[in-house]
């Protein structure tokens, strides 16, 4: 993988955008797309964080994704402040490996995306590719994080915490993100409970020990699930869920090298989250 400036080489900058952007040759309208939400999620993170980052988006096709860094093309990736997104929309190749969670998905679940979409070919697909383009929160959260002393060792409540920061992102204007809120619920369970069925990894410690290594299509099975119990989290603790974690871990870090060590000190500071995570994951899985 090439890093700093040498990332750059080849592509163009989209001067006009809200935080520094650069393409693809050909793919400047999608930039200015990716470019316009990347803004409005750091505006958001900025709201929690004490110390900004100097984050760049690249918006990159196939080829030069290719030239650049090692993973598969389709996925996002978050490295030294820089997020990488492929210029795919409903057709990246990622979506496909998911399309099996939709296929074993029960049928209300699949009428409640028709609804959302009823004029597209396919719901699902435009559904996931609205999923992808605000993760941006997610990837960024991740930044914020190194760069304000909150280091969460377990990755599984790594992710999940940074999954926490794209619902919420989405619920501070819902009235206005109404669409946005129920795709991102309605895909959280139809690729948690599709997918059950589909992949071969489905607990923690699979996560734990293999993380990205389980597959890109299982690794988005595991935060339909991780996203599932962002849900029922926000219901109880709304945004204050996400002060009191960055204060905890910047006060009181290495308190989570279990995940019994993790759940006994926030249920000291989040009134009843024993009894989220014993639901959340007692579920199957």
């Amino acid at each position: 993988m090439v890093s700093g400036e040498d990332a750059l080489e080849g592509l163009k900058q989209l001067y006009e955008a809200q935080l520094p952007t650069y393409y693809s040759p050909g793919a400047k309208q999608r930039a200015k797309e990716l470019s316009e939400i990347a803004g409005n999620c750091v505006h958001y993170l900025e709201g929690f964080y004490e110390n900004t980052v100097p984050n760049r988006l690249l918006v990159l096709n196939e080829q030069d994704w290719k030239k650049r860094l090692k993973y598969p093309y389709g996925l996002i990736a978050g490295i030294n402040n820089i997020l990488w997104y492929p210029t795919a929309k409903t057709e990246n190749p990622v979506f496909i490996e998911m399309k099996p969670y939709y296929e074993n998905a029960p049928d209300d679940l699949k009428q409640k995306l028709d609804r959302l979409y009823p004029d597209q070919e396919s719901p699902y697909l435009s559904a996931l590719l609205r999923w992808w383009e605000v993760l941006m929160v997610h990837e960024y959260t991740h930044n914020y994080n190194r760069e304000n002393n909150v280091s969460i060792k377990l990755k599984w409540f790594d992710e999940l915490f940074c999954d926490y920061f794209t619902y919420a992102f989405l619920k501070r204007n819902e009235v206005t993100n109404l669409v946005d809120v129920r795709i991102f619920e309605i895909i959280s369970e139809l690729m948690y409970v599709g997918g059950l069925e589909v992949v071969q990894h489905r607990s923690l410690s699979d996560f734990e020990e293999l993380y990205t290594n389980v597959g890109a299509a299982n690794f988005c099975w595991y935060h339909g699930w991780f996203n599932h119990g962002v849900k029922s989290l926000y219901d109880k603790y709304g945004e204050d869920f996400l002060t009191t974690i960055i204060s905890l871990y910047q006060s009181d870090s290495g308190f989570d090298s279990s995940s019994e060590q993790l759940v006994s000190r926030l249920d000291l500071e989040l009134v009843g989250f024993r009894d989220w995570y014993d639901d959340w994951y007692k579920q199957k899985h």
